[in-house]
C-alpha cells in the first residue's frame, strides 16, 4: 500500500473501497495473473469494487505503487520487502492461511476476511513419462534440502517464503484443489486473457 493512502489495515482498505467504489486502484502483473486474481478474490469476499490496473509484470506495478500512481498491489513479500523496510510501502497483511513467522505482528487477510487465502506456490515438475523411482528420489532429496535449517535460514527466511513439505500425492492434491478454487474465481469474474 502506498503510504499516502489513509489505511493501516485490511479493514481500513475495505472501508475505503466501500466508501469510494472503483476509486481504490490495485496493480497487477497482467490480466489473469496471480496478482490480478488475488485482487479479484479480495473484492469478491469483501463485497467491494476496486479498479485493477494491469502492467507487464510485477516490477512496474510495484514501481507505480511506490510512486503513488496506484494505491496498492497484492504481491509476494519477497519482491516488496526492501521497499517496506525502506518505508516506501505499507504492508497490511499476508495472503497466506497463517501468519508468517518472520512478521508475527502482520496479520493475514483471512483474519479480516474469513476464507481468503492467496499464496503463490513453487514446485518441481518432470515430464509425465519420468520413471516413478526417479521422481520419488528427487522428491526425497528436495524434502531433505527444504527441511535443512541452514537452507531455510539462507533462502527462505530473508524472503518470507514458507515451505510446504510433504509427499508427492499431497502436493498433487494441493495443486488440484488450488486449480479448482482459482478456476471458479476466474470464471465467476469472467476474466478473459487476450
Amino acid at each position: 500500500m502506498n503510504p499516502s493512502v489513509p489505511v493501516n489495515s485490511v479493514s481500513d482498505l475495505i472501508a475505503l473501497a466501500k466508501t469510494k467504489p472503483g476509486e481504490v486502484t490495485f496493480g497487477t502483473a497482467g490480466v489473469g495473473t496471480a496478482l490480478h486474481i488475488a485482487g479479484v478474490e479480495l473484492e469478491n469476499l469483501s463485497g467491494t469494487k476496486m479498479t485493477a490496473v494491469h502492467y507487464r509484470g510485477a516490477a512496474p506495478a510495484l514501481s507505480d505503487v511506490i510512486a503513488g500512481h496506484i494505491n496498492a498491489v497484492i504481491m509476494g513479500p519477497s519482491v516488496a520487502l526492501d521497499s517496506v523496510k525502506a518505508g516506501k510501502l505499507k504492508m497490511l497483511a499476508f495472503g497466506s492461511d497463517k501468519r508468517v513467522p518472520q512478521f508475527p505482528n502482520v496479520p493475514t487477510i483471512a483474519e479480516t476476511i474469513p476464507g481468503y487465502e492467496a499464496s503463490v506456490s513453487f514446485g518441481l515438475f518432470a515430464p509425465a513419462d519420468t520413471p516413478g523411482d526417479i521422481v520419488r528420489k528427487v522428491n526425497d532429496d528436495v524434502q531433505k534440502i527444504v527441511a535443512d535449517p541452514e537452507f531455510q535460514k539462507k533462502y527462505f527466511e530473508p524472503f518470507a517464503v514458507q515451505p510446504i513439505p510433504g509427499s508427492l500425492d499431497a502436493f498433487a492434491e494441493y495443486l488440484r484443489n488450488d486449480s479448482a478454487k482459482w478456476g471458479e474465481v476466474i470464471n465467476a469474474a469472467n476474466v478473459k486473457i487476450e
